[in-house]
């Protein structure tokens, strides 16, 4: 048996009797890579327990299967429960950690746009590439806080609030309960994109001008994990003009995007008014928030 029939059959053995949480998306190798690391780095900003043990993918034509061990998620989510019982802060002081390391790493992308590869020689575009995965891992090192307490956290919050909440007489009750108390509170970048769109599109569609700004600052918005698209003008041109096509509200659409965050924080006032929640599951709630923003600001 060579070597890496030993590594590859040592390694199958670590695989096996596990629960595994799986998604399917489109990846490349280079990208999940650097995910990977990021996620099993051991560093001090990360409280001990809520990095991943391993990560899993398998490529195939542009698809990427991730896997991640739920031992893993179940007890990354336990260790940052037991902190948030120690401190209500401690999401803040999170997504506080990593902020120089996310600065940075945008600033390397304004840099890198100046930048002409072509004149570099060898050294210096492995520099440059040394550089930029040191950036990336440090940046994404959060990550697996992040998706061991969105995947372990839900089952926890739930247990909590059927208990604070007593019996009710429809399980639904419980469904539309647990919604609002999870229910998001900041506008996505998505609909943050779609909305100052729709601003254009109703006030002036015809302003090159102010598209041209909108695509320098939204040309990336349709990129994943292999695939990186400069969209054009031309192509938020096209986006004006579907919309002006459709014979759509516009501004109640644009009302409906720009409220469901605000109406969101209205029902969860009522609901902790209605009943009387425990600082924990009030802050469990809080941390819920903060850290679906913090997922979203990392796509």
């Amino acid at each position: 048996m060579t070597l890496v029939e030993k590594i590859s059959k040592s390694y199958l053995q670590k695989l096996k009797n596990k629960e595994w949480y799986h998604q399917r998306f489109d990846g490349s190798p280079l990208f999940m890579s650097f995910i990977a690391s990021a996620e099993v780095k051991k560093e001090k900003r990360k409280p001990a327990g809520t990095e991943a043990d391993m990560r899993i993918c398998f490529f195939d034509k542009g698809k990427a299967d991730w896997y991640l061990d739920m031992k893993d998620v179940k007890r990354g989510s336990r260790v940052l429960i037991e902190k948030v019982k120690q401190d209500k802060n401690i999401s803040k002081k999170l997504l506080g950690a990593w902020k120089k390391d996310e600065d940075l790493f945008d600033k390397f992308y304004i840099e890198f746009n100046k930048i002409n590869l072509r004149v570099l020689d060898d050294k210096k575009l492995v520099n440059l590439y040394r550089r930029y995965c040191d950036l990336v891992i440090n940046r994404f090192t959060s990550s697996a806080i992040i998706d061991h307490f969105a995947l372990g956290a839900d089952e926890i919050l739930e247990k909590i609030l059927r208990r604070e909440i007593g019996q009710l007489h429809k399980e639904s009750e419980f469904t539309n309960i647990f919604s609002t108390a999870t229910a998001p509170t900041h506008q996505s970048f998505i609909n943050q994109a779609e909305t100052e769109l729709l601003k254009i599109a109703i006030n002036s569609p015809r302003d090159r001008q102010k598209i041209v700004a909108y695509q320098q600052k939204y040309y990336w918005t349709k990129n994943n994990y292999i695939l990186a698209q400069n969209l054009s003008v031309k192509y938020f041109q096209s986006e004006i003009n579907n919309w002006l096509k459709s014979k759509k509200n516009l501004r109640e659409t644009i009302a409906q995007l720009q409220n469901t965050p605000k109406i969101n924080i209205q029902k969860k006032a009522l609901l902790f008014k209605k009943y009387k929640f425990t600082p924990l599951l009030k802050t469990l709630i809080k941390i819920s928030e903060d850290f679906t923003w913090w997922q979203d600001e990392r796509k």
